[in-house]
């Protein structure tokens, strides 16, 4: 396609609509997952999404059609989190041969962190992804928790 790429719709809506053409219906978004998590989740992705969904909701504007998504993202989280926990104790461990090798848990935290990372930047969880989704506003807000650079593991437990 030549040309500048087109604005996204909710960025044309909030920095106007300058070229006063019509702007293309939204499609309507139906729920693709339940609300709330599985119970067979790890603790860790439990307590990561009781204290950030609702803060992702209002920052992101992420609706029903997101929470698979944010399903993941708590997954993610929480088998990062449970590998580091492992690999913190123990930072290599023997093969069968007896040999020396990294403790595998090391490549479970980072491909779950990485995949971490890949969902929160599709939910505009940091300022360069926000101010692509929806403009110059959002980079203003001040996000709290998680989004905040507070990166500690949350304290409360869900069983």
């Amino acid at each position: 396609m030549r040309g500048r790429k087109p604005l996204p719709i909710n960025k044309r809506k909030l920095e106007g609509n300058r070229s006063k053409r019509r702007l293309p219906v939204e499609p309507e978004i139906l729920p693709v997952a339940a609300l709330g998590l599985p119970e067979w989740f790890p603790a860790s992705a439990q307590a990561f999404y009781a204290r950030y969904a609702p803060e992702i909701r209002r920052l992101a504007g992420a609706g029903e059609s997101d929470e698979a998504a944010m399903q993941a993202m708590a997954l993610a989280w929480g088998l990062a989190m449970d590998a580091a926990r492992s690999a913190s104790k123990r930072r290599t461990a023997r093969d069968v041969n007896g040999q020396m090798r990294k403790n595998p848990a090391l490549q479970v935290w980072r491909d779950n962190l990485q995949l971490w990372v890949n969902l929160a930047a599709r939910f505009g969880l940091t300022p360069a992804d926000r101010a692509r989704m929806f403009g110059k506003h959002a980079v203003d807000e001040k996000p709290s928790g998680l989004l905040n650079g507070q990166w500690s593991q949350p304290a409360a437990r869900v069983n």
